[in-house]
């Protein structure tokens, strides 16, 4: 019978250096220059847990994280380090991933397992937009930097039915709004504030069909050193809405959104074979292929880095 686990959690500290206040951390190393590498391994530290529950039978699962960057915003006084605005707009990585083995009313083999997937990330970035002023009639124009936070969420909907023993196949649906949020700022320009916005620019949905084939030899560390084949052919549709440009409409700024209609192929696999009674080869492969031609660089696929980030 279904006999629920209890929670396991596991603290998590990592380091995403992706950001560089004061230069590169190996060259700051190098010249002795701890103070400026303190700021920069602050700057990236993420700090948060993993938590995971389920079922004896596995027919139910759940696994989640939560993890915040304390020094992704500068810290103005010690009330305004915990006040709840500054806490809500430190970067961020939330996931939650649950998981039903076979659906109730359907007993049989190919009955789907339901996946359902929630994300969100958010990202600071000083000086992120440059906005060009004229402060006066005679003067040369000034670059004015503000500081933007990007805000990435998405849900997503898996449907997984073995065909066999060896293969399945999976349905995928997934939303995906995108926003990006700048501060607010004295312009010297319009000697007035001129206060923060936020704006979404990009609309995604994903429409996907895979299938799953896993020839692997079952051993006590197919884990880690597999023997046999693994693949995963995806087609995918993405229909979505970017932003291109704004335009004035009513005496106020309003977004323009292009259509854009994406679809691509791709193909992931694995073999792994026996070098000698201890070691393990092993080869990996990845290609991806859009059928049509998208206009912007937002669409590249990211082949060396981290699968499915826009740009």
């Amino acid at each position: 019978s279904d006999t629920p686990l209890g929670v396991s959690i596991f603290p998590v500290f990592r380091l995403d250096n992706y950001t560089k206040l004061r230069g590169s951390n190996s060259n700051l190393l190098w010249r002795g220059r701890a103070g400026e590498l303190a700021e920069n391994l602050w700057r990236d530290l993420k700090a948060g847990a993993y938590f995971s529950t389920r079922d004896v039978t596995e027919t139910f699962s759940l696994f989640g994280g939560a993890l915040i960057g304390p020094g992704s915003l500068p810290i103005e006084s010690a009330a305004g380090a915990i006040s709840p605005n500054r806490i809500n707009n430190l970067d961020r990585d939330l996931f939650l991933i649950t998981e039903y083995r076979g659906l109730p009313f359907i007993e049989r083999s190919w009955s789907p397992t339901i996946s359902l997937e929630l994300y969100n990330l958010k990202r600071n970035v000083s000086d992120g937009i440059a906005i060009e002023e004229f402060p006066c009639t005679s003067c040369l124009p000034e670059d004015r930097f503000i500081d933007i936070r990007y805000s990435i969420w998405e849900a997503s909907l898996f449907l997984r039915s073995k065909l066999n023993r060896w293969s399945l196949l999976e349905l995928g649906a997934s939303y995906s709004p995108y926003t990006v949020s700048t501060d607010g700022f004295f312009s010297n320009e319009f000697d007035e504030f001129i206060p923060g916005s936020t704006s979404q620019y990009f609309r995604g949905s994903r429409f996907s069909a895979s299938y799953v084939a896993s020839l692997i030899e079952p051993t006590r560390h197919s884990d880690i050193a597999p023997h046999g084949i693994r693949g995963r052919f995806t087609y995918a549709w993405e229909p979505s809405r970017f932003l291109r440009e704004f335009e004035v409409s009513d005496g106020v700024l309003s977004p323009v959104y292009s259509s854009d209609q994406n679809h691509s192929v791709e193909l992931d696999a694995l073999i792994g074979f026996p070098l000698t009674n201890s070691l393990t080869g092993q080869v990996n492969s990845r290609g991806f292929l859009y059928l049509n031609r998208p206009d912007d660089f937002f669409y590249l696929d990211y082949i060396g880095g981290l699968t499915g980030m826009r740009s």
